[in-house]
């Protein structure tokens, strides 16, 4: 009996262990997923300071003659002057050089590497024909 025991609680400790280690490693890289985003989006995500940047009612008239009937859900201001702006548009994130108010990038917001990490933090789950990533399912019958 004491030996079923043993086994039972080692089947139970790296089951719960599992678990743990991957919600650590994921929750590490969502730490520094400000700073991965800007790695791996160097291009649209960096700008050369110059001036004075515009007002963000400036930079909004900007994007809305790059994105008529789009409606601004949101800014993201950088922390430093070498950054640049981004605004949030329907389920896209666009950057513009706050100095010249250009439009240097759109993101597509989708199943990228930081987004599978979020996602497996949060519920983990795995992926099933039918359902994305993450989409709970109902148990109501429709």
């Amino acid at each position: 009996m004491r030996r079923a025991i043993l086994q039972l609680h080692l089947i139970v400790a790296l089951t719960a262990g599992a678990f743990i280690v991957i919600l650590g490693l994921t929750g590490s890289i969502m730490a520094f997923e400000p700073v991965l985003y800007r790695l791996q989006h160097w291009r649209i995500a960096h700008v050369k300071p110059h001036g004075v940047p515009e007002t963000l009612e400036e930079i909004g008239d900007a994007l809305r003659k790059t994105s008529p009937n789009r409606d601004i859900h949101g800014y993201f201001l950088p922390d430093r002057e070498d950054l640049s702006y981004a605004a949030m548009i329907d389920e896209k994130l666009v950057y513009v050089d706050q100095y010249s108010g250009q439009v240097v990038g759109t993101i597509h917001r989708g199943m990228d590497f930081l987004g599978f990490v979020q996602q497996l933090h949060i519920r983990l789950a795995l992926l099933d024909k039918g359902r994305e990533f993450g989409e709970m399912r109902s148990s109501r019958q429709s």
